[in-house]
């Protein structure tokens, strides 16, 4: 599982969409967060390490590849 992935998957987890989350990060709109879940945008470490804080979890969720369960 791509990051991408890992953030839809959290995000989606949260019960948040792409706009709410942009929101409550000042340097992403929504369309970056698509392009990023999509695998056309890469995620830059500090983008990473702010979405993992507004979301509450550890920012190694977002970057290690998760096992199907």
């Amino acid at each position: 599982m791509q990051i991408g992935e890992n953030l839809k998957r959290l995000r989606k987890g949260f019960g948040m969409s792409q706009y709410e989350l942009a929101k409550k990060l000042p340097f992403l709109n929504q369309s970056q967060i698509a392009k990023i879940e999509n695998g056309h945008r890469r995620l830059l470490a500090e983008e990473a390490r702010q979405i993992a804080k507004v979301l509450n979890i550890d920012v190694k969720e977002l970057l290690i590849e998760q096992e199907d369960t």
